[in-house]
């Protein structure tokens, strides 16, 4: 059976807005194009499963993508942004896999990473997916060897339930653990308190960075 109850996608996920304790979530819009851009580096593309945009123009094509995908119900990108000044903190995001399986992402940008940030992304999808669309638990897959990564799941309740290679466009294929992350007991969006999650910088496999080096997010998480 698989870790994750299967889910066909059939949501619009053009309008979604998530807050946290210190954060804003909404789905991504043209406008976020330039910020995106500019700090989704290739130090944070190393862990993820796609590789950075070498022009704003060529990203173009990434993020019109992502729109097709929220309107279908395939992937939420979601923007980050500090909840007070609406600063861009990174991109979080939820896709399905081929087996039907919901998996969360996340990168936060370098000047925001080792505050608890991804985890309190990540926290935030997972109440949503489970609470909005009815899942028990989440995926999420971090490089084995980033132990910062795998504290985002582990604080969050994951345990870990696979441990396949992560292919990059433009390296060697990539150790990864893949983790379930449950429903609950942390129904909350904001349950997690951010001292608790600081110290954690992220990088989440997840996707937004696709495997067809679109963008998404990307487990790997950068936080």
């Amino acid at each position: 059976m698989p870790v994750v109850a299967p889910l066909l996608p059939s949501h619009d996920f053009r309008a979604v807005m998530l807050r946290s304790e210190r954060m804003l979530l909404r789905s991504f819009v043209p406008g976020d194009a330039p910020e995106i851009f500019m700090n989704a580096l290739p130090a944070i593309s190393h862990y993820m499963n796609w590789a950075a945009s070498p022009s704003l123009e060529s990203f173009e094509t990434v993020w019109r993508a992502w729109l097709a995908d929220l309107a279908e119900g395939r992937e939420a990108t979601l923007v980050a942004r500090c909840a007070e000044s609406l600063e861009f903190l990174g991109i979080a995001g939820l896709h399905f896999n081929v087996r039907g399986e919901a998996e969360a992402g996340v990168w936060i940008k370098d000047p925001a990473r080792g505050q608890g940030h991804g985890a309190e992304a990540v926290a935030a999808i997972v109440a949503w997916a489970c609470q909005t669309l009815g899942l028990e638990a989440v995926l999420f897959a971090a490089v084995e060897s980033n132990t910062a990564s795998r504290r985002i799941a582990e604080v969050l309740g994951g345990v870990p339930v696979g441990r396949p290679a992560q292919h990059h466009p433009s390296g060697p294929s990539t150790a990864m653990v893949v983790y379930r992350i449950p429903g609950a007991p942390r129904a909350g969006v904001a349950s997690v308190a951010p001292a608790a999650l600081q110290g954690a910088p992220a990088r989440s496999s997840a996707r937004p960075g696709r495997r067809r080096a679109r963008g998404r997010v990307g487990s790997e998480a950068l936080g």
